[in-house]
């Protein structure tokens, strides 16, 4: 992985791209989609099209097993993963927003391979 320390977009874009939608879980108040054990968590209302459908639990669980090809920060609007010509996007703030954290995504420590944990908030 390069080292995108100074860019916090261009490293957690390194983090998921490529790499297989692996799960999705729907939590009390949030949705988890687990990248390979990378963990994107949306907090606020997602939006996007997946398929040629809206956005729905149905629908979302469809991109598992699909591969992640883009992923996209704008700053203050919206995180959003694509794949194919689907794209799965959370707002930053807005009216879903139940806290200061709407979208997160983790990356767990590997610490055999001196790779510590890595986590962004926006």
């Amino acid at each position: 992985m390069a080292d995108n320390s100074s860019d916090p977009t261009a490293s957690a874009r390194a983090e998921v791209v490529g790499r297989q939608i692996t799960g999705v879980c729907f939590r009390h108040d949030f949705i988890e989609v687990h990248i390979g054990d990378v963990i994107l968590s949306g907090m606020t209302k997602p939006f996007g099209m997946i398929g040629c459908q809206g956005v729905g639990p149905a629908s979302i669980v469809s991109l598992v097993g699909r591969e992640v090809e883009g992923f996209e920060v704008v700053e203050g609007k919206y995180v959003a993963i694509d794949s194919g010509e689907s794209r799965l996007a959370f707002p930053i703030g807005g009216e879903s927003a139940t806290g200061a954290e709407s979208v997160m995504l983790v990356r767990p420590a590997h610490y055999e391979l001196d790779i510590p944990q890595a986590t962004w908030i926006w």
